[in-house]
């Protein structure tokens, strides 16, 4: 890994990544750091800036490589102190079928990861937006007890999952506080209590 460190200039640079062959962009380094955390862009997207003589795969450039994210992450200057976004309430793996609707439509899920704060799901539906709401409900397993919850949905991916699907992270608005103590249990995270 290189030991170049992103100066300002760096930061204000135009950058692009392509969807289904199309330029998207520009983006601000900070901004395509979002997008990363957003899950809008992943390690396999091609991307391009001034400078660069050609598409590059983000995984092989040299400012998106995990080592130097992480090292900008520990040493946050304070121009980009604000994109290194950190869960109030970490999730860890949670893998459970559930059923979600609007009160319109009722949907298969599949969650991934679960936290004091959210859930991370797979929907066999991938038309739903970032800031709707949803109802959540889960019928008991093994790892959890059943419980019902409407969340809001705070970013959204197609990527990985199949062509009716798209990976939602949620966020929780409100849940009972049985669920909330079972999720307290399973991930092992104390929280604030919610009635």
């Amino acid at each position: 890994m290189s030991n170049r460190s992103l100066g300002l200039g760096q930061q204000k640079q135009e950058w692009f990544y392509l969807e289904h062959s199309n330029p998207v962009g520009p983006f601000t380094y900070a901004e395509m750091i979002k997008n990363m955390q957003q899950k809008m862009i992943s390690k396999n997207h091609l991307i391009w800036r001034k400078g660069m003589a050609e598409w590059q795969p983000l995984s092989q450039v040299w400012e998106f490589q995990p080592q130097h994210i992480r090292h900008l992450a520990k040493t946050q200057s304070s121009d980009l102190a604000d994109i290194f976004e950190k869960r109030k309430f970490p999730r860890v793996p949670f893998v459970s079928e559930f059923f979600t609707h609007n009160e319109n439509q009722l949907w298969k899920a599949m969650s991934y990861e679960i936290g004091m704060g959210g859930i991370g799901l797979v929907i066999d539906n991938k038309n739903l937006n970032v800031g709707q709401k949803i109802h959540l409900h889960l019928s008991g397993n093994s790892k959890m007890p059943a419980f019902v919850a409407i969340a809001e949905i705070v970013n959204k991916s197609e990527k990985g999952v199949q062509p009716f699907q798209a990976r939602y992270g949620l966020e929780f608005i409100d849940i009972s506080r049985e669920a909330h103590l079972a999720i307290q249990e399973y991930t092992g995270k104390p929280g604030v209590e919610k009635t």
